[in-house]
Parts: C-alpha cells; structure tokens; sequence
C-alpha cells in the first residue's frame, strides 16, 4: 500500500511539471531551457517557473506580463497604493496579500499578486 501511495505521488509530481513545461513552451521558453530547469526544479523541489526565475533565465515581470496576455488579463508591474480599496473589513488581505481589490478604470477589479509555483 505504501508503495502505491509513493508511486501515485511521483506519477502526481511528474504530471505537475509537464503541465507546467506545456504552459511554458506555449509561452515562447525554448524546450532546451525548460528541461535544464526541470532537472534543477526537481532537485530542489521547487517549480520550473520558480527555477527559471530564480536563475536568471527569464525576467519575472516579463514572465508574469506574458502569462497575463495568455489568459486575457491586464498586467501591472507594480500597483499604484492609491489604487488599493483599503478598510477595516478588508483587513484580512494583508495575512497574505496574494490578491488585493483595487479602484482601477471606474470599476473595482481584483489583482492577483503572483508568486512562482502557485497557479
């Protein structure tokens, strides 16, 4: 039973980086760079994304902007603090502030604040 559990969990982890590698292929990162940071992101346990980051490889707000376009939202290298709907009620943004909601173009919007490896 372990040894089915261990299997399913490898078979789990090995999907999550090539759905992560299609993603990124998709977004113009050459197949070459991928697999180097792959081989590495294993190793350290950490996501291709965060490797490629992390390395140098790919430029984060670059990154961030192309995966934005492929999806069909707005990108933002940085958030403008007078944007921010702040309130006592809201409050609870800033445990983890991974999305905050924002006063942008005469309607509220919601910005997800990424970080590598959370989808």
């Amino acid at each position: 039973m372990v040894q089915y559990a261990t299997a399913r969990r490898l078979r789990a982890v090995n999907d999550s980086y090539q759905q992560e590698a299609e993603v990124l292929l998709q977004l113009g990162i050459g197949r070459p760079t991928i697999a180097r940071a792959m081989q590495v992101a294993r190793r350290n346990g950490a996501s291709i994304e965060q490797d490629l980051i992390a390395s140098g490889s790919i430029d984060a707000d670059s990154y961030y902007a192309s995966l934005a376009r492929g999806l069909r939202l707005p990108f933002l290298s940085a958030i403008d603090s007078s944007l921010v709907n702040d309130d006592k009620a809201l409050d609870s943004q800033l445990l983890q502030a991974r999305c905050v909601r924002l006063n942008y173009i005469s309607k509220g919007m919601l910005a997800i604040v990424p970080k590598a490896g959370t989808w």
